[in-house]
């Protein structure tokens, strides 16, 4: 029997309450008696934004997944997992590489290839929705920018909140914000500073001790020269400037310093096609390899692991840029295409139509329909003649009801945003349009269509995360120069 983890999370919001939570815990509990799981823990970050992962039972459920102590991780929806999509990818990477597996038990994706792209539509389509209500919100928090009110979030280190909602200067911390200035401008290093910090048994406005992720963001915080800046709204003079203008800019100099030294220090290979090449004469996988030349110049590759580590295999090795680019050629040429986007968007919705739509939904579909009745019924009776005092009343609360049983459903399928075939075909689109000389853009058409690639010295075959009508998965199959020779579930190509 497996192992498994409940992880659950719900955000601010109106609607947004621990019950939110239970619900999560129920339904995972369920599935977990459905599927033969043993339940050894269960994570939860109560009031915590699914756009970024830093929650703290979450990033615990992450350092557990590598002891070896669960199988599988259980989430209600996707957009509990989180809404931001890279990071989204990285985590699940982490699971991956731990032999854990990752279910969302309301969402129900189907095995297969098209479970993977439609996975990936799904974590695509929860940040795109997640963007659009937050369009809402940000129109009321402009109007608070523009006044360069407070709009939430953590409170910088020598500020607090007014009672209207402004920035106030906490006087008695203003020398020790001075002196850290002075201290990173004379030459002390993060560290240095922190230990003195620490030793004077000063504390972060949470309440924590200072070390290096929080004293870099300190110090590039322009609050500390009286500006306000909330997305595209920057007020100068705001409130009163805690540190000195020619200060402040002397310390920018030297972060940015130090920031390209340590881009160019920890620069790191994405490696696009890892865990998804595979050796067509011995069946190992490829692994990423690297080497340097005389000059000092470091070259990538994908290399057969058998031909690395036991140097039986004979197969040819890839450089990392010709292998991806053949893969990204061929797939934006043959693949991504309009018509057969069109295609693949039709299939998916077909498999789609498989998964389980939510019973809440439902049932606010229903009440929405028994109330629009009722007052038709009313509205009805009214034409015959029949009017009382409680008529109007009644009407009016009936009216009430729809309006809030519409905005319930706009939220739950924005929770849940409908697989339709315009949002698949938005999602295939935008898949077209990155820009692939990007790493972390090359990993996403990846992670979204390439099933696998095998290798066999000038062929590569490459299978994709869809099938055709007769159920075979697609693939084409190129030589290393990147022509098409082959193809199955694309039409058939000349050259």
């Amino acid at each position: 029997m497996k192992k498994c983890v409940i992880y659950a999370r719900y955000s601010h919001g109106p609607n947004q309450t621990e019950q939110s939570i239970e619900g999560q815990l129920m339904d995972c509990s369920n599935y977990a008696k459905e599927h033969d799981l043993t339940i050894v823990k269960t994570y939860t970050d109560k009031a915590k934004t699914g756009t970024n992962d830093n929650r703290e039972a979450f990033q615990q459920m992450l350092r557990d997944s590598a002891k070896g102590l669960f199988d599988v991780v259980l989430v209600w929806k996707i957009d509990r997992f989180g809404r931001n999509r890279e990071e989204m990818a990285l985590n699940k990477v982490k699971l991956r590489k731990n032999n854990v597996q990752l279910i969302t038990v309301k969402e129900n994706i189907p095995d297969g290839p098209e479970g993977v792209l439609i996975e990936s539509l799904m974590e695509g389509l929860a940040e795109y929705y997640s963007l659009n209500l937050a369009q809402n919100i940000r129109r009321g928090l402009n109007t608070n920018a523009l006044k360069a009110k407070v709009n939430g979030g953590h409170v910088a280190f020598g500020f607090r909140i007014s009672k209207d909602h402004h920035f106030e200067v906490v006087e008695e911390l203003r020398p020790i914000i001075v002196e850290i200035f002075t201290l990173y401008d004379s030459g002390w290093s993060f560290k240095d500073i922190c230990d003195h910090l620490n030793a004077k048994g000063i504390r972060t406005s949470r309440g924590n001790r200072f070390n290096k992720s929080t004293l870099r963001p300190m110090l590039s915080n322009v609050k500390y020269i009286g500006t306000y800046k909330y997305k595209d709204v920057v007020i100068e003079n705001a409130f009163p400037a805690i540190v000195d203008k020619a200060l402040f800019d002397r310390v920018q100099v030297r972060l940015k310093a130090s920031l390209q030294h340590r881009q160019a220090y920890r620069k790191k290979v994405v490696y696009m096609l890892s865990g998804k090449i595979f050796c067509n004469k011995c069946g190992a996988p490829y692994i990423a390899d690297a080497g340097t030349s005389k000059s000092g110049k470091v070259y990538n590759y994908y290399v057969c692991e058998d031909k690395k580590k036991r140097k039986n295999c004979k197969n040819r090795t890839y450089s990392k840029d010709v292998l991806d680019n053949i893969v990204i050629k061929t797939t934006l040429k043959y693949v991504l295409t309009a018509d057969r986007i069109e295609k693949i968007a039709d299939n998916l919705i077909r498999v789609n139509e498989k998964r389980n739509e939510s019973p809440y939904l439902s049932k606010l579909i229903c009440d929405k329909a028994e109330s629009e009745k009722k007052i038709n019924n009313i509205l009805s009776a009214i034409e015959e003649g029949i009017f009382t005092p409680s008529t109007k009343e009644r009407l009016l609360a009936l009216e009430e009801e729809v309006k809030n049983l519409e905005a319930a459903i706009t939220e739950e399928n924005i929770k849940k945003p409908p697989l339709t075939k315009e949002a698949v075909l938005w999602f295939l689109n935008r898949l077209k349009k990155l820009n692939y000389s990007d790493e972390q853009c090359k990993d996403q058409l990846a992670k979204t269509l390439i099933h696998s690639v095998l290798i066999d010295d000038d062929r590569v075959i490459i299978n994709y995360n869809y099938t055709n009508n007769d159920g075979i998965t697609a693939f084409a199959e190129c030589s290393s120069d990147s022509k098409m020779v082959e193809t199955r579930g694309l039409e058939p190509l000349t050259f």
